[in-house]
């Protein structure tokens, strides 16, 4: 499907995106740069053919010393880089890697001397060249670096124009969530999704900064409740996640409504995290189960364990207590009671834990 702007979608719109580009820039402006080398800010490649709504690979070098490289190709990693000279090093979880560079205000040239794996040591090296020009942003998605990770930002100006292109295809579509989730260590996507009740289809749009693309799909489980066009954007969300007791790397987070509750952001971490729910429009706590998952699941587990109680206080449904059949009955219920138990420790401790080791 073909996604454009649509036109005339408002002053207020127009404002905040202003207000964007301009917060871009600034940054740019600000970043450009403290060390006195011009490296820090936002570069794109030049030069290089890519696919449709993709861009070329993008460099963020920050004031800190670390750098980000997105691209496709499985070229998105990040590290810490040094200068010395006109003598770049990246060093990553791969190791270092040691390029001249030439600078100027808009463009960077970056010169990598290759060495063929097991080739002679007076082999000739390869030389690889690359160029980039500087930028204010990424194309597709603006973020902001919260810690270490690189965090979707302006999500709801995001939305907004997602929107318009969105009722360009329905003109009765609607915003109904926003997931996001890494695809590389500390870097996001967002998955902005879209409903149509005429239609009984959806409409998924998938962003990363250097990336996007559509989906439709048709509508599962009857469709959801609208999202509000205001609330507090992703790097604030996590900053007050932060705040009261998360512990990143983010992993996931995920806008939506749920009945009782309206919008909700979930901030959830990794293994052994504690997640955060807050309420979408004001960021405000919410320390009750909005999804009903844990109602659900302790019930479950009541059930294993009120069976369980049953076999082990002689109120067996086994016609003959000293059966075969019923010592099965029994070693059943022992099994889903410890299933259930295994379950119950590992959302209490939120640890990923071998079950056997709780026999």
């Amino acid at each position: 499907m073909s996604r454009s702007s649509a036109q005339g979608s408002g002053f207020a719109l127009i404002s905040r995106i202003a207000a964007m580009l301009a917060l871009a820039v600034a940054l740019a402006s600000c970043s450009d740069d403290a060390s006195g080398h011009g490296l820090t800010g936002v570069w794109q490649q030049t030069g290089v053919i890519v696919a449709p709504h993709t861009s070329a690979p993008i460099y963020e070098f920050h004031k800190d010393g670390t750098y980000a490289l997105d691209g496709s190709g499985g070229q998105s990693r990040r590290g810490r880089y040094k200068i010395d000279g006109n003598k770049l090093t990246l060093t990553d979880v791969l190791g270092g890697s040691g390029i001249t560079y030439e600078i100027d205000d808009k463009s960077l040239t970056l010169t990598r001397q290759i060495t063929m794996p097991g080739a002679p040591a007076n082999f000739p090296k390869l030389t690889d060249v690359s160029h980039w020009k500087r930028i204010d942003a990424a194309p597709y998605l603006l973020t902001e670096r919260v810690g270490n990770d690189s965090v979707p930002m302006g999500l709801d100006v995001q939305l907004t124009q997602e929107l318009a292109a969105a009722r360009v295809w329905q003109s009765d579509a609607y915003p109904v969530s926003l997931e996001i989730s890494e695809y590389g260590p500390g870097f996001y996507k967002v998955q902005m999704s879209f409903q149509s009740h005429k239609s009984e289809r959806s409409l998924n749009v998938v962003l990363t900064p250097h990336f996007s693309d559509s989906r439709i799909l048709p509508i599962t489980g009857g469709g959801s409740k609208a999202i509000p066009a205001n609330f507090v954007d992703l790097p604030q969300a996590l900053k007050r996640a932060q705040d009261l007791g998360f512990q990143g790397p983010l992993r996931d987070a995920d806008l939506r409504f749920y009945p009782q509750y309206g919008a909700v952001w979930m901030i959830l971490g990794y293994r052994g995290g504690k997640g955060v729910t807050l309420a979408a429009e004001t960021g405000n706590p919410i320390t009750k189960d909005v999804t009903g998952t844990i109602a659900n699941y302790n019930a479950q587990w009541d059930k294993a364990i009120a069976g369980l109680k049953k076999v082990i206080q002689g109120d067996s449904p086994c016609a003959d207590p000293l059966s075969f059949e019923c010592d099965r009955e029994r070693a059943h219920q022992r099994f889903v009671s410890h299933q259930a138990y295994c379950g119950r420790h590992r959302y209490d401790s939120g640890q990923d834990t071998n079950c056997s080791d709780l026999l």
